[in-house]
């Protein structure tokens, strides 16, 4: 379940604590362990339970590792208090985009037939950091239709270099 809207309300809010205290990767790091914590059944079953009052569910985080901190105790607390803990990984995912721009940093997928090497990855984000006017890091997916040549996409951008691209491309000029 994403609630669009309210997620990036949340990121927005934590990115902003977190840049002004300058302290953007624990933040990170915690958003990520509280992911992963959230992922084991039981403890979803205990936190989404309306049986278990609330103040108790805050106790229990209040006696964590984290007690120290009182912004991100806060923060468990609102969460709690809201029913929103459903939105952890869609707040991270808003966070993590967020540390991305502030660092000029894009993030794309590398399409290709086989699997590249580290140096051939790396050519090829070199190259899309001089197109795209940022730093750009990727994953390689393999994909078995793609001829040769390779398929970036970003969030919002494709950009084709395959083979079966250029054909098609070259075809369309020749149509013209």
């Amino acid at each position: 379940m994403k609630n669009t809207s309210s997620s990036n309300r949340y990121s927005d809010a934590i990115f902003q604590i977190a840049s002004e205290d300058n302290n953007l990767s624990e933040w990170g790091e915690f958003l990520h362990n509280l992911s992963e914590i959230f992922k084991d059944v039981k403890i979803q079953k205990y936190f989404l339970d309306p049986k278990i009052n609330n103040d108790d569910k805050i106790s229990l985080i209040s006696n964590s590792e984290i007690k120290t901190d009182v912004k991100k105790i806060n923060f468990l607390k609102l969460m709690i208090e809201k029913n929103r803990l459903f939105l952890i990984d869609s707040i991270i995912e808003r966070f993590n985009k967020l540390i991305d721009k502030k660092n000029g940093v894009k993030r794309a997928k590398i399409i290709t037939a086989f699997e590249l090497s580290e140096s051939q990855l790396n050519q090829i984000n070199d190259k899309l950091s001089i197109v795209t006017k940022a730093k750009v890091v990727s994953d390689n997916v393999i994909d078995k239709t793609i001829l040769g040549g390779f398929i970036a996409k970003f969030d919002d951008q494709m950009l084709d270099m395959s083979t079966k691209g250029k054909l098609s491309e070259l075809k369309d000029k020749i149509l013209e």
